[in-house]
């Protein structure tokens, strides 16, 4: 892409970044923020070759990767984070989700 003076470099990135506060996905966020961070810093490198970078942050999408999970026994004191979470999971299912075979 340096070479030809043109290209796109796409991140997938997550909205998390932005609600890093949600209790549970505090390690999620920090993945994504890096992601997040890289994605910005190669852009500012890569500009003078022509080559652009995008980040994508897609919403929720209806896929089954939350239908079974679990949040295993709580650590003593972490009662509260643990009842928020597994409720958090639950209610997943009743959010508005996009079609992941049309990628909207």
């Amino acid at each position: 892409m340096r070479h030809h003076r043109e290209g796109l470099i796409v991140f997938i990135g997550s909205r998390s970044v932005l609600r890093s506060q949600t209790i549970g996905i505090g390690p999620y966020s920090v993945s994504k923020a890096a992601v997040h961070a890289y994605a910005e810093a190669l852009s500012a490198e890569m500009v003078s070759f022509g080559v652009k970078v995008l980040i994508v942050v897609p919403g929720t999408f209806d896929t089954k990767i939350n239908a079974q999970q679990r949040i295993g026994t709580p650590l003593p004191g972490y009662e509260p984070a643990h009842a928020h979470m597994d409720a958090l999971v639950k209610n997943l299912a009743n959010s508005p989700k996009g079609d992941p075979a049309l990628g909207l």
